[in-house]
């Protein structure tokens, strides 16, 4: 990643996109709180399979930066995605105790 600075970029904005998409559905609907991640990596996940069939087409620079940059963000935030739902999961099960 230190050999191309647009790989890395494009990859810090699709994390950055992905946990702020996840915490705004976090506050929104607690069971909803995966479904940017793993729309992140479903997406991500056939453009790397059209890029496997499809070698040296034109945007293959293009598809490769973005299947790669959807499924680093989709991948962390799915461990963001985990934190807060176990974060508001038993924040959910303290305030019933109450």
């Amino acid at each position: 990643m230190n050999d191309d600075p647009l790989l890395g970029y494009l990859t810090l904005l699709s994390i950055f996109i992905v946990f702020f998409l996840t915490h705004l559905m976090a506050k929104k609907k607690q069971k909803h709180v995966f479904l940017f991640p793993l729309l992140a990596l479903g997406i991500s996940f056939p453009i790397f399979f059209l890029l496997v069939i499809i070698q040296g087409g034109p945007y293959t620079a293009l598809l490769f930066y973005l299947c790669l940059s959807l499924w680093n963000g989709g991948f962390f935030g799915l461990f963001y995605a985990w934190y807060l739902h176990a974060k508001l999961k038993r924040h959910k099960s303290i305030n019933q105790r109450r």
